[in-house]
C-alpha cells in the first residue's frame, strides 16, 4: 500500500513538473513526451522501493524499452514539427482565457490519472510474491515483443514517408499501414496486454487487467483513433482508405 501511495504522489509531482514547463513554453505537446517516461519512473520506484525479483527486473527492462523509445520518437517528431500538436492547438483556441487551468486538469492531471491506472501491474508486481504459472512470463514477453516491434516499425515507416516532400498531403497506405489505419496503436495495445500477461504469476495480478483494458479503450474510443480520424475525414484519399482498411486490428491480405 505504501508503494501505491508513493507512486501516486510521484506521478502527481511528475505531471505538475511537465505542466509548469508546458505553460512556460506554451506547448501542451510536452505531455506526450512525458507519457512514456512516466512509466519508466514508476518502474524505477518499484525496483528501488519494492521487493523486486529477477522477473520484476525483466518487467522494468520491458517498460524502459517501451517508454524510452516512445518518448524519443515523440520528441524527435515534435522537434521536426517545431510547433504544438494540432489537437492541443485546437483545445487552446477553444479554451481561450481558461487554457492554463484546463490544461492542468484536462491534459496533465487527467493524463496522470490514466498513467496511474495503466501502471498498476508495474506497481503491484513490485510488492507481490510469485505464485502463478511461470509460463505467463514467456507468453507476455512474446506478446510485448511483437507489439513493441510492430509499433516501432509503424512509427519508422510513417517518419520515413513524411520526410519525402513528394508525399506532402498524402496518406501512408503501404507497409504495416496497408494492414490497418493505425498499426502503431495496434502495437501499443499488444505491448500493454503483454505486460499484464507477464505479471500474471504475481499474486493478485488478475485485477490489474484494468490496465490493458484502459489503454485499449483510450486508443480505440477516446484519444487515439477518434481524434486522428476526425483530422483526416475531409482528405480525398481517406474515404477509400477507410473502406478498404480496418482501423486498428490488422487484416492480412495480398
Amino acid at each position: 500500500m505504501i508503494l501505491v501511495l508513493i507512486a501516486a504522489t510521484a506521478i502527481l509531482l511528475y505531471q505538475l513538473g511537465w505542466f509548469v514547463l508546458a505553460v512556460i513554453r506554451r506547448d501542451n505537446s510536452l505531455a506526450d513526451i512525458g507519457w512514456g517516461l512516466g512509466f519508466v519512473l514508476v518502474a524505477g520506484l518499484g525496483w528501488f522501493l519494492g521487493n523486486p525479483t529477477r522477473e520484476y527486473g525483466v518487467l522494468v527492462s520491458m517498460v524502459a524499452l517501451w517508454g524510452i523509445r516512445l518518448a524519443g520518437h515523440i520528441w524527435l517528431r515534435h522537434r521536426r514539427q517545431g510547433a504544438e500538436d494540432f489537437r492541443y492547438r485546437q483545445w487552446r483556441a477553444e479554451w481561450g482565457s481558461q487554457w492554463v487551468w484546463r490544461s492542468l486538469t484536462q491534459v496533465f492531471m487527467l493524463q496522470g490519472f490514466f498513467m496511474f491506472i495503466i501502471a498498476l501491474p508495474i506497481i503491484g508486481a513490485a510488492q507481490q510474491p510469485l505464485q502463478g504459472w511461470p509460463g505467463f512470463h514467456f507468453l507476455g514477453l512474446f506478446i510485448f515483443g511483437v507489439g513493441w516491434y510492430w509499433e516501432a516499425l509503424a512509427d519508422y515507416q510513417l517518419v520515413r514517408f513524411k520526410r519525402n516532400p513528394d508525399h506532402r498531403g498524402r496518406l501512408l497506405m503501404t507497409g504495416l499501414w496497408r494492414f490497418s489505419r493505425h498499426p502503431n496503436y495496434f502495437g501499443e495495445i499488444l505491448v500493454w496486454w503483454g505486460i499484464w500477461i507477464f505479471t500474471l504469476p504475481f499474486t493478485g495480478a488478475i485485477v490489474w487487467v484494468i490496465s490493458p483494458l484502459t489503454i485499449t479503450w483510450l486508443l480505440l474510443r477516446v484519444s487515439g483513433v477518434p481524434l486522428l480520424e476526425k483530422k483526416y475525414q475531409d482528405h480525398p484519399e481517406f474515404a477509400a482508405y477507410v473502406r478498404n482498411t480496418p482501423a486498428v486490428w490488422p487484416r492480412l491480405r495480398n
